[in-house]
């Protein structure tokens, strides 16, 4: 099986990443230079395995609570997506706190310019990185084939 490689896929932020104002960040790239010292090992590099397994460990390892907050998170069919989900807290602290229609622009703004930034900010991560996701380096490593945790340590 050959392994998984990312294509350069059309580019969604360059365009109009230049003409973009940032509101807190100093840069794009101001947190890449920490992912890519971090972040994930490429294929056949041997901490690329070791990485899917430690990812595997954290995962069963997932108390009840953690479970549910990963499931929340998840985005499944018919959720928000995670900037949607700050947008939907915020909508709840306005109804609760029943802030003014000036409170609520000011709110809003702030964290709509913070997504944006965030936003701009993983993208040129991910760029940077040019990794695929946990699982499908999981699925490459095993076959395709679900692994079973507890036998992980002895095939490492």
């Amino acid at each position: 099986m050959k392994p998984i490689v990312s294509k350069p896929a059309p580019d969604p932020v360059s365009d109009q990443q230049p003409k973009s104002v940032l509101f807190a960040l100093t840069s794009g790239s101001q947190f890449s230079g920490f992912i890519l010292a971090q972040g994930p090992a490429q294929y056949p590099h041997g901490s690329y395995r070791k990485q899917a397994i430690e990812v595997l460990h954290l995962s069963a390892r997932l108390d009840d609570t953690a479970k549910v907050i990963a499931e929340y998170w998840a985005d499944g069919p018919g959720s928000a997506t995670p900037p949607g989900h700050w947008n939907i807290f915020a909508q709840a602290i306005s109804r609760r706190d029943g802030h003014t229609i000036d409170e609520d622009v000011k709110m809003f703004f702030i964290l709509g310019n913070a997504l944006m930034d965030s936003s701009i900010a993983v993208w040129v991560c991910k760029r940077a990185a040019d990794s695929i996701r946990p699982v499908s380096a999981i699925r490459f490593l095993f076959g395709g084939k679900p692994p079973v945790v507890r036998q992980l340590v002895e095939y490492e």
